[in-house]
């Protein structure tokens, strides 16, 4: 585990949260440093360490662009993949085999979405 013991109010770092259902990462500012040196991200108190105090399964690290990047990526592809799979849940009984495999190719970059938006 890393020092965080150089934190203080208004910084940014990574807040992960751990359970049976996976592991859930977000951008959060700590809210105060105690006296004692607890660490206060989210109403949740962190020792030094990053772990969290009284309980397993969440945990801080030091912010960084590059994980900030990393897990609103990981948010989009997740968002994709659910608007994707509702679509389909909705249209699955009305789609032709052509609109389906032209829905396919367009996922899989296949056709210049350019080209697609001007016909329009």
């Amino acid at each position: 585990m890393e020092d965080l013991s150089d934190l203080k109010a208004g910084d940014k770092v990574i807040q992960i949260y751990s359970s049976w259902y996976g592991t859930n990462e977000s951008v959060r500012t700590v809210e105060k440093i105690t006296p004692s040196g607890l660490i206060k991200v989210g109403g949740v108190l962190y020792y030094k360490n990053g772990l969290r105090r009284g309980q397993y399964g969440s945990e801080i690290k030091r912010y960084s662009k590059e994980e900030e990047d990393r897990i609103n990526l990981e948010a989009l592809e997740r968002k994709t993949k659910d608007a994707c799979k509702n679509v389909f849940d909705k249209c699955r009984n009305n789609l032709t085999y052509e609109q389906a495999v032209a829905i396919l190719k367009i996922l899989k970059g296949e056709y210049n979405l350019y080209l697609i938006e001007k016909d329009n």
